[in-house]
C-alpha cells in the first residue's frame, strides 16, 4: 500500500508540476526588447546611415560614365561598412499583426541627383567623424573614423567627376578637420605611443623633399609643399608631447628611403606610387592612435589621419571603404 501511494503521489506531483509549466509558458509575457548602450547606439545609427545612403545610391539614374563609376565605388563601398558594423539590429518581431493605417497606394520615390548624394556624403561624414570622436568604446572609434575619413573623400572624387566648381556644394566640419593642430598629448595616449607617428610624418617630410628635388614645375610645388606640411606636423605632435629638442624626441637627421625615391633613375609613376603607400600606412598609424585614445581627445589625431589619406587618394585616385583600416 505505502509503494502504491507513493508512486500515486509522484504521478500527481508529475502532472502538477508539468501543469504548472503549461501555464507558465501560456501566461508569460513577450520577450523586451533590450536597452541599447551608447556603443549599440552608435553602431545602430551608422548602420542605418548607410542603408539609407545605399537606398538613395540605387535611385540615382545612369548618366556621365566617370559619375557612374564613383558612385559604384561609393556603394560597393557601403556595402563593407555596413557588413563591417555587423549590419542593422532589428527588434524581436511581434506577435500580432500591426493593424494598416496606410490611407491608399503609396508612391514609389522619385530619382536622385548624384548632387544630392554629395550634400547625404558631406551630412554622414560629419555624423561619423562626431561618433568617431565621442564613442566610448576603442574598435568602434577606429571602425566609424574610416567611414567618416571614406565619406569624406568619396564625396570629394563625387564633385570632382561632377566637375562641380569649388564653393557651390554644402560645407562639412570635416572638411576643416584637417586643420586641427595638436597641443597636448591627447588623453590615454602616452608621449612613447605618439613616436611612431611622429618619426613616419617627419620622415615623410623628407621622402617629399627627394622627390621634389627630382621633380619639375607644378609637380615640384606640390611636392615641396607635402614635405612642409609633413615636417611641421611632426613638430607639432613633438612639441605636443613635450619631446621636440629633448634626448626623447624620436626624430632623426636622415631616414631610409623606398627604392623608387632614393633611386634618381627611378620613374616619377614610381616615385609617386611609393609615396602613396607611406601615406597610407601613416594614415593607419594615426587610426590606430584614435581608437587608443580616450573620448573627446581625438580630434587633432583625426585630423592628422585625414591629411594623410586626402594625400594618398590624390596620389592613387582610388578611395578605400575603409581608410586607415583596409588600405
Amino acid at each position: 500500500m505505502r509503494t502504491s501511494h507513493v508512486r500515486a503521489s509522484a504521478v500527481l506531483l508529475a502532472a502538477a508540476l508539468l501543469g504548472g509549466c503549461a501555464a507558465l509558458r501560456v501566461e508569460s509575457p513577450p520577450p523586451t526588447t533590450p536597452a541599447a548602450d551608447e556603443v549599440e547606439q552608435v553602431r545602430q545609427r551608422q548602420a542605418l546611415a548607410t542603408t539609407v545612403l545605399l537606398d538613395e545610391l540605387a535611385l540615382v539614374p545612369s548618366g556621365e560614365p566617370e559619375v557612374d563609376a564613383v558612385l559604384a565605388d561609393v556603394a560597393d563601398a557601403a556595402e563593407t561598412q555596413l557588413d563591417a558594423l555587423g549590419g542593422v539590429w532589428v527588434p524581436f518581431p511581434s506577435a500580432t499583426p500591426e493593424p494598416d493605417t496606410s490611407t491608399g497606394p503609396t508612391t514609389e520615390p522619385g530619382p536622385v541627383d548624384p548632387e544630392q548624394i554629395v550634400a547625404l556624403l558631406a551630412d554622414q561624414a560629419d555624423s561619423a567623424r562626431t561618433d568617431a570622436l565621442t564613442t566610448t568604446d576603442g574598435r568602434l572609434a577606429r571602425l566609424v573614423a574610416g567611414i567618416a575619413l571614406n565619406r569624406t573623400l568619396a564625396g570629394a572624387a563625387l564633385l570632382t567627376a561632377l566637375g562641380t566648381p569649388e564653393g557651390s556644394t554644402p560645407e562639412s566640419t570635416t572638411t576643416d578637420a584637417v586643420t586641427a593642430q595638436p597641443t597636448t598629448i591627447p588623453a590615454g595616449l602616452s608621449a612613447s605611443a605618439l613616436g611612431p607617428a611622429i618619426v613616419s610624418e617627419d620622415a615623410l617630410g623628407l621622402v617629399w623633399e627627394v622627390v621634389a628635388a627630382r621633380s619639375r614645375d607644378q609637380a615640384r610645388q606640390e611636392a615641396v609643399d607635402l614635405a612642409v606640411a609633413h615636417r611641421a606636423r611632426a613638430e607639432a605632435w613633438a612639441e605636443a608631447a613635450g619631446v621636440a629638442g629633448t634626448a626623447d624626441d624620436p626624430r632623426d637627421a636622415s631616414y631610409d628611403l623606398p627604392d623608387a625615391v632614393a633611386d634618381p633613375g627611378a620613374s616619377e609613376a614610381d616615385r609617386l606610387a611609393a609615396a602613396a603607400e607611406l601615406e597610407t600606412d601613416l594614415t593607419a598609424v594615426w587610426v590606430d592612435l584614435l581608437g587608443r585614445a580616450s573620448p573627446g581627445s581625438r580630434a587633432e589625431l583625426y585630423a592628422s589621419a585625414q591629411s594623410a589619406a586626402t594625400t594618398a587618394t590624390s596620389l592613387t585616385g582610388a578611395v578605400p571603404a575603409l581608410p586607415g583600416i583596409d588600405g
